[in-house]
C-alpha cells in the first residue's frame, strides 16, 4: 500500500491540495461514492508522509466498513477509483491554473455549437490574455496558432466572406511556420550538444532545408528563432567566435522574453562554448565564462527551483577564481551556499572555501577546509581528493603526497561507478604527478614529461599540471629533488 502508485501521487499533494481534494471527492459530479470518500479521510490522517505503519489496508477496511470482515479485493477497488479521481484532479486542476487552456476548450465548444456572440465574445477574452502572455517562445506563437486555426474554422463554419478567411488562414500559417522554426532549431541544438556528451545518432530531418529558409529571410524580429538559429552557428562553426559575442548579445537583449528555465538554458549553450575553447587551450575564454556567468546571477537565473546545483557552486567558483576574481567568490560563496540542498550545503561551502584558498596559494587554509569535507558522494569524494593532491604537492609534503596518491590510484581501480574516461584522465594524472616527483632536478627528464602531458588527451587538471611542469622544469637547478 505504502509503494503503490495512489499513495505515490497524494503523497505530493500540499495542505491545499489535501483540502481540494477532499472537496473534489465531495462532489457528486466528480464521485458519487460516500465509500470513496471515507477511505480518503483515513489516509488523510497520514499525510504528508504516508509512511507509518499503521496505515494498513486491513485499518483503512475498518475504517470504511466498521465492524465488518476484512475484504482485500474491494480495498484494491477503493485504490483503483481513488487513484482514477486523483488524476482526474490533477488534469482539473491543471486546467483550471492555465488560463488560456481553460479559455480555448470553452471557444472550441462554442465554435462546435456555432454559437457566434458567445463565440465573439470569449474570442475577445481570449486574445486579451494571449496580449498578457509574458513571453516571446515557442508556446506563444502555438497558442497564436490555435486562436487563429480556431477563427478560421469559425468562418468556414458561419459562411463568412472570402477575404476574412484568406487573411486568417495567412495568419495561421505564419505562426505555425515560427512554433515549427523554433521548436525545429531548439531541438536541433539539443541533439548536436548531445552528440558532444554521448555516442549517439540522431537524424535531424530537414535541418538542412530549414537552415536554407533561415539563411534567405531575416528573422532578427523573432527572439526565440534569432537565439536558437545562433545558438546553432556555435555549434556547428565553433572556430568563428564571432557567433559567440553575438548570441550573447541576443540573450542580453532578449533573455527577459523567455521564462526563467529556458533562457537559463540558452546561457548554458553560450557557456558550453566558452568551455569547449578552454579545453582547447583558449585561455581568454575564461574570462568570458565568468561574464556569463554574472549575468545569470544578475538575470536572477541561476536558481531552479530555489536551489544551486553543487556542480554549477563549483563551476561558478572554479572560474571566478581562475581571473583572480577572489573578492567576488568569496561573495558568492557566502551568499549562494545557502541555496544548495541541506544534505551537500555544509560539504559544498568547505569544499569551495578550500578551493578558493588554494586559487590564492593559501594552502594551509586549504587543508583545513578539505579537512572538514565529508566525502559521502562520488563527486565529493574525487573532488577532495584531486584538491588534496594539488595542495599537497603545492606544499612539498612528499610523504602525504606519495600516500594520497597510491590510495587515490587504488580508490579509481577498485570503484566501477566512476566512468572510463574520468578513471584514465584520473589515472593519468596520478601517473604524471609520480614522474615530477622522481624528475625533480632533471631538465631534460622534465621536458619530456611536460611534452607528454601536453599530448595526452584524457588528463585530470592538465592545466595546473603543465603549470607544474613548466615550473619543475624552470626551476631544475635549483629546486630539491624529491625523495
Amino acid at each position: 500500500m505504502h509503494n503503490s502508485k495512489l499513495i505515490g501521487i497524494i503523497r505530493k499533494f500540499d495542505k491545499k491540495d489535501l483540502k481540494r481534494f477532499d472537496e473534489f471527492l465531495r462532489s457528486p459530479f466528480f464521485n458519487k461514492s460516500a465509500e470513496l470518500v471515507q477511505f480518503f479521510g483515513f489516509l488523510r490522517k497520514f499525510a504528508p508522509d504516508f509512511a507509518k505503519a499503521t496505515m494498513t489496508k486491513e485499518k483503512a477496511y475498518a475504517a470504511v466498513n466498521p465492524g465488518k470482515s476484512f475484504n482485500e479485493k474491494k480495498v484494491g477497488y477503493y485504490m483503483s477509483d481513488l487513484l482514477k479521481c486523483a488524476e482526474e484532479f490533477l488534469t482539473v486542476k491543471a486546467i483550471q491554473q492555465n488560463s488560456f487552456d481553460s479559455q480555448f476548450k470553452l471557444l472550441q465548444q462554442y465554435n462546435a455549437w456555432n454559437l457566434e456572440k458567445p463565440f465573439h465574445s470569449c474570442m475577445r477574452e481570449i486574445v486579451k490574455l494571449q496580449d498578457n502572455y509574458p513571453y516571446q517562445d515557442a508556446n506563444f506563437y502555438f497558442q497564436q496558432y490555435q486562436i487563429e486555426n480556431e477563427e478560421n474554422e469559425f468562418l468556414l463554419n458561419t459562411g463568412q466572406n472570402t477575404l476574412d478567411i484568406d487573411q486568417s488562414l495567412q495568419k495561421l500559417t505564419n505562426n505555425l511556420d515560427l512554433f515549427y522554426l523554433t521548436m525545429k532549431l531548439r531541438y536541433s541544438c539539443e541533439f548536436i550538444n548531445r552528440q558532444t556528451i554521448v555516442s549517439a545518432a540522431y537524424d535531424s530531418a530537414m535541418l538542412a532545408e530549414v537552415r536554407a529558409h533561415l539563411e534567405g529571410r531575416n528573422y532578427d524580429h523573432v527572439p526565440s528563432i534569432a537565439i536558437y538559429h545562433q545558438i546553432l552557428h556555435t555549434l556547428l562553426d565553433s572556430e568563428d567566435e564571432g557567433h559567440f559575442f553575438r548570441l550573447r548579445e541576443l540573450l542580453d537583449q532578449y533573455q527577459q522574453q523567455f521564462s526563467r528555465r529556458e533562457a537559463r538554458n540558452m546561457y548554458v549553450f553560450a557557456l558550453n562554448f566558452c568551455a569547449k575553447k578552454i579545453n582547447n587551450g583558449q585561455l581568454n575564454f575564461v574570462k568570458e565564462a565568468f561574464e556569463v556567468y554574472k549575468r545569470l546571477i544578475n538575470n536572477d537565473l541561476i536558481l531552479i527551483g530555489g536551489h544551486i546545483n553543487v556542480g554549477a557552486f563549483k563551476n561558478i567558483n572554479t572560474i571566478a577564481c581562475m581571473v583572480e576574481e577572489y573578492d567576488w567568490a568569496a561573495g558568492f560563496i557566502d551568499d549562494y551556499h545557502e541555496y544548495i540542498q541541506e544534505k551537500d550545503r555544509e560539504n559544498a561551502l568547505m569544499f569551495n572555501r578550500a578551493l578558493l584558498h588554494f586559487y590564492k596559494r593559501e594552502f594551509d587554509q586549504a587543508h583545513n577546509c578539505l579537512n572538514k569535507v565529508v566525502p559521502d558522494t562520488l563527486v565529493f569524494n574525487l573532488d577532495t581528493r584531486l584538491l588534496l593532491l594539488r595542495v599537497y604537492y603545492e606544499m612539498n609534503e612528499t610523504e602525504a603526497l606519495t600516500a594520497l596518491l597510491s590510495a587515490f590510484r587504488i580508490y579509481l581501480k577498485r570503484n566501477r561507478v566512476v566512468s572510463d574516461p574520468l578513471r584514465d584522465a584520473y589515472l593519468n594524472l596520478i601517473q604524471f604527478v609520480r614522474e615530477l616527483m622522481r624528475a625533480q632536478g632533471q631538465p631534460e627528464k622534465l621536458t619530456e614529461i611536460r611534452a607528454k602531458i601536453s599530448e595526452s588527451k584524457r588528463v585530470g587538471a592538465k592545466k595546473w599540471l603543465l603549470e607544474k611542469a613548466t615550473e619543475a622544469e624552470e626551476n631544475a637547478p635549483s629546486r630539491a629533488k624529491f625523495i
